[in-house]
């Protein structure tokens, strides 16, 4: 589909002023994103409440927004000359949190609530994110499967848009013939996605592999701290006291994404470096603590809502100050700006 969407980006491109810089079109995009989720979390706190029907509507804006944005950045860094590394990671570390907040605002309007499903839903689509990089790291491909990113995107403002026309209770009718709900039918497609898309990533790693006589051990040792993470979260969310899947579940689901975030940024500029990215990653211990604070310490440390926020808080900061900290020593070798034209300083 991206493919026939070519005409009317190159269309749109040309309306973007040559002094904008490519990363101030993706920073635009990406707070296309962030304000649709905040209205989303402001009249949906457990993503089962219903919002109003212009809501909707503008979280389809939104997405089409961002959407276009995010096509546009790379035209616009060709067209000014301006293409960088730089820029590559910049896109991708807005992507990374983008995934979460799309993923969330979705769940929202189909009324999908907190709890289980939910959580295995947003953790999927961070799983998947990763393990898209993971594949690139390995073999310099980057494949997202039979369905992909435009495709899911226009899945997404599809369900915003028939739910802005027909109320988030269409989502509960029966599908015909079939018997189950058009929510559960989104489960269903989503689950059948995820197993499709991550066998043909681990079917790719491991015949280029096998091609290049590589080490295996190594390459799969490189996906310990995204299932560690998978692991940890699901036990703290399964003794939580305080059920914070249920009860602070916005703030779960922000921790989940943040931290797959860090360890996506991180394999995206261990991959541009061509340095090696370790299986042995710190931003696996603050969930680690997160679920024996929650089980073995009873608390001892913190309200275990309380501790969700503190983590998640942690893995916002983290990835912030990892981010800005990359972007200055990526400025300073290059010799270029971020976020103006002419980028030579």
């Amino acid at each position: 589909m991206a493919a026939q969407l070519q005409s009317w980006w190159d269309l749109a491109a040309g309306w973007l002023p040559p002094w904008m810089a490519p990363n101030v079109v993706t920073l635009i995009g990406f707070g296309f994103v962030v304000a649709s989720y905040l209205t989303s979390a402001y009249y949906s706190p457990y993503l089962i409440e219903e919002s109003p029907s212009i809501v909707y509507l503008f979280h389809m804006i939104c997405v089409v927004a961002y959407q276009t944005l995010d096509a546009l950045d790379g035209k616009q860094a060709r067209r000014t000359k301006s293409a960088s590394p730089l820029g590559e990671l910049f896109d991708h570390g807005c992507d990374a949190i983008a995934t979460t907040l799309i993923a969330i605002t979705c769940l929202s309007s189909i009324q999908a609530g907190a709890g289980w499903t939910t959580y295995l839903i947003i953790l999927f689509a961070n799983i998947l994110f990763f393990f898209a990089q993971w594949q690139q790291y390995n073999i310099g491909e980057l494949t997202l499967g039979y369905v992909n990113v435009t495709e899911a995107q226009f899945a997404v403002m599809a369900i915003h848009f028939i739910t802005a026309l027909f109320g988030p209770q269409f989502w509960s009718n029966p599908v015909p013939i079939f018997g189950i709900s058009w929510r559960s039918s989104i489960y269903l497609m989503q689950f059948f996605g995820v197993i499709i898309t991550l066998f043909i990533n681990f079917r790719d790693v491991a015949e280029d592999a096998a091609k290049k006589r590589k080490e295996t051990i190594f390459i799969y040792l490189q996906l310990t701290a995204p299932m560690c993470s998978v692991i940890l979260l699901s036990l703290w969310a399964l003794v939580s006291p305080k059920k914070i899947l249920y009860t602070h579940p916005h703030g779960f689901f922000l921790l989940i994404g943040f931290l797959y975030a860090n360890l996506a940024g991180r394999i995206v500029f261990a991959r541009m470096c061509e340095a090696e990215f370790s299986w042995k990653q710190f931003m696996v211990y603050p969930a680690a603590l997160g679920f024996f604070n929650a089980s073995f310490f009873h608390e001892a440390f913190l309200d275990d809502g309380t501790m969700v926020w503190v983590v998640m808080f942690f893995y916002l900061g983290a990835y912030m100050h990892w981010a800005i900290s990359i972007i200055d020593a990526l400025r300073e070798a290059l010799g270029i700006r971020c976020l103006h034209i002419p980028y030579q300083t």
